[in-house]
């Protein structure tokens, strides 16, 4: 185990991993937070638009780093409404705001798995990308 361990932080010993990695999280986060600011707009959700997307996408990772249900489902919607609540946005379109979130943000991404897992498991002499 330990191993393990020591052999994952080999990464941070080169300078261009981690600054590869560093511009990979920066772009996914400016991706979300991009999502999430047009999610408020098209609900017209009364609050500054960039900075309540910061706010939420920080709240949301900060509460994601907690184990809590499979797929967030409750704590989610929680966090959200609790981000919300600091621009006195009402508490209903707070919660249809994360639900319509967490569909967009997190659909995808579990469609993503189930392919992974289903094609991306199999022994390789199994796959076939040929069209019969």
């Amino acid at each position: 185990m330990r191993e393990r361990q020591l052999a994952g932080c080999e990464a941070l010993s080169s300078y261009r991993r981690v600054m590869v990695a560093l511009l990979y999280a920066f772009a996914v986060w400016g991706v979300e937070i991009a999502t999430v600011a047009i999610l408020l707009r098209a609900l017209s959700v009364p609050a500054p638009r960039l900075m309540a997307a910061i706010v939420l996408v920080v709240v949301l990772n900060f509460g994601m780093l907690v184990p809590t249900s499979p797929g967030l489902v409750g704590i989610y919607q929680l966090l959200c409404v609790f981000a919300l609540s600091l621009w006195g946005v009402d508490r209903q379109l707070a919660l249809s705001l994360s639900i319509v979130m967490q569909t967009v943000l997190f659909v995808p991404l579990y469609l993503a798995g189930v392919v992974w897992l289903t094609v991306g498991t199999r022994p390789k002499h199994e796959i076939s990308w040929e069209c019969v």
